[in-house]
C-alpha cells in the first residue's frame, strides 16, 4: 500500500530521531565515546550499516534493532522512545514484542477483540498489571516445579 506524503515524512523524521537516539547511546557514563566499529562488532551490526542507521538514512532491520537494544540495554524510558520510532518506521511492534506474540499464538484472538479500539492510559496500566501477575506466577511455578 502506498504511503501518503504525511506518512512518508513521519517515517523520515522517525528514522532521523531513532538514529539520533542510537547515536546518543555511544556516549558512555565515563565520558568516552564508543566507535562505530566497536559498537558494530559487539552488537553484530556492520559499521557502515550502523552509520547509515545513525544518520537516519536507513532504518534498522528487526535483527539489527534487537542487537542494538541487546548491546546497549537502554533504560525503560529511553527504550520506549526508541521503540516508538521503530514502530513508526516499520509499522510493527518492536522485535521482542513480536517474538512474545508469536510464542503465544492464542494471544492473537485475544488482541483482536479490541478491533480498532485505542486503550486509555488507565486501561494500559490495568493490562500491564495483569500481565505482570502472569510473569510472577510463571516464575514462581518454574521455581516450585523445576
Amino acid at each position: 500500500m502506498k504511503k501518503s506524503p504525511e506518512e512518508t515524512e513521519q517515517i523520515k523524521a522517525a528514522k532521523i530521531e531513532l538514529g539520533r537516539l542510537i547515536k546518543d547511546l555511544h556516549d558512555s557514563p565515563d565520558g568516552k565515546t564508543l566507535s562505530l566499529r566497536k559498537v558494530g562488532q559487539i552488537a553484530g551490526v556492520k559499521a557502515p550499516n550502523l552509520m547509515h542507521i545513525e544518520n537516519g538514512v536507513h532504518a534498522p532491520s528487526p535483527d539489527a534493532y534487537a542487537a542494538i537494544i541487546e548491546f546497549f540495554k537502554p533504560d525503560d524510558d529511553y527504550r520506549k522512545k526508541m521503540d516508538d520510532q521503530f514502530s513508526i518506521i516499520r509499522g510493527t511492534p518492536p522485535p521482542d514484542v513480536c517474538k512474545i506474540i508469536c510464542a503465544n499464538a492464542e494471544l492473537n484472538n485475544s488482541l483482536r477483540v479490541l478491533e480498532d479500539q485505542i486503550l486509555t492510559k488507565e486501561q494500559i496500566a490495568e493490562v500491564t498489571a495483569l500481565l505482570t501477575t502472569f510473569k510472577i506466577h510463571t516464575t514462581e511455578g518454574a521455581a516450585t516445579n523445576g
